[in-house]
């Protein structure tokens, strides 16, 4: 039997593995209280720029996942090699790793954002390769043909075209605000729990900004999909 048919088939084969990944939630907030590692060492300046970059990795995840959820939709009955699709075999689990990385690494522990992109590529190659397995089953020399020219998982961005499927955004409205809400207020409360050990006051305003038009992005969202303005047959 295929390694991937012995993990599909195995009792609960992700659960452990998701179980080890959720155990990095209680690891940052633990490596939030050293108050700002990096800023100490490097000063303020380079502080800032750390710290912009981890928010530029969490941008870039959620501007993936917009782009996935406007362009490509969830019902198809043929293989999507469009898109992100034309640039990695894998958007999903990329814009996801660069979200998770990213809020980890914004405590500045260096050590603990290597680990976490470790257990990340443990935890995603097992699903990719179950998944690969099923989608050769479903579309064969069409899968075949795709996979030998899109990488796994490190996007090429010469490979890029166009989506098939115009953007959406009933579709990006209806399935990543509360993704968006969940990554902008991991990130404050991160930023809130190193100001509170820290020597500096509070002043994180503009995360908090993010956290406030997150959490309004999610209400209208819940809103209209309860009063059904967001009901769309493609989505």
């Amino acid at each position: 039997m295929f390694l991937s048919e012995t993990m599909r088939r195995s009792p609960h084969p992700g659960f452990w593995r998701l179980l080890g990944l959720l155990a990095f939630v209680p690891l940052a907030f633990l490596a939030a209280t050293r108050a700002e590692p990096i800023e100490a060492q490097v000063g303020p300046f380079w502080g800032e720029v750390y710290e912009t970059a981890c928010i530029l990795l969490v941008i870039a995840g959620l501007g993936v996942r917009a782009g996935l959820a406007g362009c490509h939709p969830l019902a198809r009955d043929e293989l999507d090699a469009s898109g992100f699709y034309s640039m990695t075999r894998n958007p999903v689990y990329l814009a996801n790793s660069l979200i998770m990385v990213g809020i980890i690494l914004y405590t500045q522990d260096l050590v603990l954002g290597v680990a976490c992109a470790l257990w990340l590529a443990v935890y995603y190659e097992r699903t990719i390769l179950a998944e690969e397995a099923r989608l050769f089953r479903r579309f064969g020399i069409a899968f075949v043909g795709w996979a030998s020219l899109t990488p796994v998982f490190l996007p090429r961005l010469a490979g890029w075209r166009p989506p098939a499927a115009p953007l959406n955004l009933r579709a990006i409205m209806r399935r990543e605000p509360m993704i968006w809400f969940g990554a902008t207020a991991a990130m404050a409360a991160i930023a809130t729990v190193s100001d509170m050990f820290g020597d500096e006051p509070m002043d994180d305003t503009g995360l908090m900004i993010l956290v406030a038009a997150a959490l309004v992005g999610a209400g209208i969202s819940l809103v209209s999909r309860q009063a059904g303005l967001l009901d769309d047959p493609d989505l």
